[in-house]
C-alpha cells in the first residue's frame, strides 16, 4: 500500500472517529513508474484504449492513429511495384 493511500485512509478514519461532518484534504499523487510514449508517425487519434487509472502491460496498444492516408500510399506503392516488375 502506498504512503499516500495510507495517509488518506488515516484521515478518513480520523474523521469518522471524530464524527466530522465534512473533511477536506489536499495532496499530490505521483506514479510509481513513468514511461515516455511516442507514435511512429504523426496523425489524428482514432482510439484511446486505456484510461488514466488502468493497468497496462508491455505490448498493449494504448492508442491508435487514423491511417487511411498511409493505407492509400501503400496501395499506390504496391501497384507501382507490380507494374515495375512487368517491365
Amino acid at each position: 500500500m502506498t504512503t499516500s493511500l495510507k495517509k488518506i485512509i488515516g484521515l478518513i478514519g480520523l474523521a469518522v472517529s471524530l464524527n466530522a461532518a465534512e473533511i477536506y484534504a489536499t495532496f499530490n499523487v505521483e506514479a510509481e513508474q513513468k514511461a515516455k510514449l511516442a507514435f511512429d508517425a504523426g496523425g489524428i487519434t482514432q482510439s484511446v484504449n486505456y484510461d488514466v487509472s488502468n493497468n497496462v502491460k508491455k505490448g498493449n496498444v494504448l492508442a491508435s492513429l487514423q491511417n487511411a492516408d498511409m493505407k492509400a500510399s501503400l496501395n499506390i506503392a504496391k501497384t507501382a511495384l507490380k507494374y515495375a516488375k512487368k517491365d
